[in-house]
């Protein structure tokens, strides 16, 4: 599956690129694997700190059950929940 990259760019000016196809899981069939404290750190830290990658911050976003990426480090008093797709998988 392919797709054109398109870039978000926030509040604050960080541009985030992205593909347009990623269909997002539904965060009830994720499996917990751990949680981690944010911090203050960003989600890309936060990816490398949970899987090795920063290029996986969307997996520490669809664990956080919120709208807004960002929001994952400030709900649940920063306390970052830790996902694991149902298939194993954690590739896009």
């Amino acid at each position: 599956m392919s797709g054109d990259l398109l870039t978000f760019v926030d509040a604050h000016g960080r541009m985030t690129r992205y593909p347009d196809w990623r269909i997002l899981p539904d965060p009830g069939d994720l499996r917990t694997v751990g949680e981690l404290q944010a911090d203050s750190q960003r989600l890309d830290q936060l990816a490398v700190r949970a899987y090795g990658d920063p290029l996986r911050a969307w997996q520490v976003a669809d664990g956080a059950r919120v709208l807004d990426p960002e929001e994952a480090l400030t709900a649940n008093e920063g306390r970052v929940r830790i996902t694991q797709a149902p298939f194993g998988g954690g590739g896009r």
